[in-house]
């Protein structure tokens, strides 16, 4: 069985990168077979001089699953007008592939939720915005770490 190259799908090239990611992930754009850009929850988008680009998301279903949010205009000097996109909360998620480090993930979860107190006085300001408890709408918590938390 073949792996991804990297957990990441911005520099993962391989075939079954591509093809991991293109299951788990949606795309603002892709390319043809040409290697030109062709849309997908993009429907447009323009560069800034240094290669910066603001897409504007507006495909129903991203909206239904996040917040809907605007960059206003002349946030950069190059942005002229306002930007329609979407907030997206930073998840810490974890993948056993071969099954064999449910206990390591568990005691990770363990620790960080054990920790939450002190690191949302002690630990950078972020972590007062970390809810453990969130609903993530399609992803379950993994058994491993419902057995250690549970603990």
């Amino acid at each position: 069985m073949s792996e991804p190259d990297i957990l990441d799908p911005v520099p993962g090239n391989t075939f079954v990168g591509r093809v991991v990611f293109a299951a788990l992930c949606d795309r603002l754009v892709d390319y043809n077979e040409n290697l030109e850009l062709v849309p997908q929850l993009a429907t447009e988008w323009s560069w800034s001089a240094d290669g910066l680009a603001l897409i504007p998301i507006s495909s129903k279903s991203i909206l239904e699953s996040y917040a809907s949010v605007e960059i206003p205009a002349n946030v950069y000097e190059w942005q002229t007008t306002p930007v329609s996109t979407v907030a997206v909360k930073a998840v810490l998620v974890s993948f056993d592939f071969r099954l064999r480090e449910c206990d390591s993930v568990g005691r990770f979860a363990q620790q960080v939720a054990r920790g939450m107190e002190w690191l949302t006085k002690h630990g950078h300001p972020k972590w007062k915005r970390v809810d453990l408890d969130f609903p993530l709408n399609g992803w379950e918590q993994y058994e491993c770490v419902r057995k250690y938390l549970a603990r």
